[in-house]
């Protein structure tokens, strides 16, 4: 089995995710985990020190959606 876990920079989603990929592994050795987060995130520190792969991806926050050519997010539910 393959599995890809995916969160963004806290520990709110990186310590549930470990003890999952923990027991996956414990029922079955030969389950590949990957995680996916950024560099700057704390799963780059925590991650390489408990053994799992992380692959980072580039990422930033949106400041507006106008900014972007969105419509404003309560006119989307009118």
């Amino acid at each position: 089995m393959r599995v890809i876990f995916a969160g963004g920079g806290t520990g709110g989603h990186l310590f549930p995710g470990l003890a999952v990929a923990r027991e996956l592994q414990q029922r079955d050795a030969m389950t590949e985990i990957l995680f996916v987060g950024t560099d700057q995130g704390i799963e780059a520190k925590v991650l390489p020190r408990e053994g799992f792969r992380l692959e980072t991806i580039p990422v930033r926050g949106l400041t507006s959606l106008r900014d972007h050519g969105a419509e404003s997010p309560t006119r989307l539910y009118q």
